[in-house]
């Protein structure tokens, strides 16, 4: 989903994307890089560590100053998204599950429908298709 920001101060143009990581550590990697190859800019990118005894920091901070990286102690899923919109500071705001990724022109084609669509508020897209981790098999819901 992309949105745009309601109800503060904004950077025009700016996408904040809002990935929350609890025990993130196997899929984040994958999900930060397919934020980071957006054909869309500018981007910020909010990694939010929701309080994980696995090696999702590790990843996240090889990422540098790529990211915007924050830990805290587990608060649960909903309390992470609404302190990265806390955060945030894009005209647009979206969120990524840190087990998901994107096509590279995903954010650009979104924000441009909302842009042609000023009535619109938000997109919202659904699965494209669903990989079993294993052997990358791709399953068509």
């Amino acid at each position: 989903m992309i949105a745009k920001s309601q109800g503060k101060e904004s950077i025009a143009g700016l996408v904040s994307v809002i990935v929350p990581a609890y025990n993130a550590e196997a899929g984040l990697r994958r999900c930060i890089e397919s934020i980071l190859a957006q054909t869309y800019k500018p981007l910020e990118l909010i990694v939010i560590n929701d309080g994980s005894p696995d090696g999702t920091e590790a990843v996240a901070l090889d990422f540098g100053e790529k990211i915007r990286y924050v830990s805290q102690k587990n608060q649960g899923e909903t309390a992470t998204r609404n302190r990265g919109i806390a955060l945030a500071r894009g005209e647009y705001i979206s969120f990524l599950d840190h087990d998901d990724h994107w096509r590279p022109e995903f954010v650009e084609s979104s924000v441009d429908f909302l842009r042609e669509h000023p009535e619109v508020v938000g997109v919202v897209v659904g699965s494209e298709h669903i990989s079993a981790l294993k052997d990358e098999k791709i399953i068509r819901p």
